[in-house]
């Protein structure tokens, strides 16, 4: 394979690192403010928490206390498959 090729997987790892790893403070820089209020916020991105947060609904805020933050990896693997289904 062609360095191009390694280089391009090697910075794309990085960049994943880098985001993975990045402090969960950040994410008040991503998270539209007039919808979601985040407090608190420890660990990383991957694998934070925030001592309580606000979502901004029509009706007024819902107050929610400690949220764990952890990344919903259904969307990257699609959805679980539906055992339900009758096969005939």
């Amino acid at each position: 394979m062609s360095r191009f090729f390694w280089a391009a997987l090697l910075l794309l790892l990085l960049v994943g690192n880098l985001v993975i790893s990045a402090p969960a403070r950040l994410l008040s820089l991503v998270v539209p403010a007039e919808q979601v209020l985040l407090y608190g916020l420890s660990g990383t991105v991957w694998r934070g928490s925030a001592s309580s947060a606000m979502l901004r609904l029509p009706q007024g805020y819902l107050h929610l206390r400690a949220v764990v933050l952890t990344p919903d990896v259904s969307c990257v693997a699609g959805p679980p498959p539906d055992h339900q289904q009758s096969l005939g």
